[in-house]
């Protein structure tokens, strides 16, 4: 279980980290409103599969106890979500 949940997650992080890593060199170029919602959604990987891959890492390494993990992954999710939101709205807004 531990060799499992812990492979799944450091491909999570990796892959993750490469999705911002892509998306950051593309926003600049695109600009305007597409380069904005980049961004947001740059920061909605960040907290939502990024942290929260790092944080259940780090639990299921013992750093972490598994009351906390809850409150935090669901406060990452929670914050990624917002962002993904302020992507779209964006988005909707630059369709106008």
């Amino acid at each position: 279980m531990m060799i499992n949940g812990g492979l799944s997650n450091i491909l999570a992080v990796i892959s993750s980290f490469t999705a911002m890593l892509l998306l950051g060199i593309l926003a600049p170029k695109m600009g305007g409103s597409l380069g904005n919602v980049l961004k947001f959604l740059i920061a909605g990987i960040f907290f939502s599969v990024f942290l929260h891959s790092i944080i259940e890492l780090a639990s299921i390494f013992g750093m972490i106890g598994e009351v906390n993990l809850m409150y935090i992954m669901g406060g990452f999710l929670t914050i990624g979500s917002i962002f993904f939101m302020i992507a779209a709205l964006i988005g909707l807004k630059a369709l106008k």
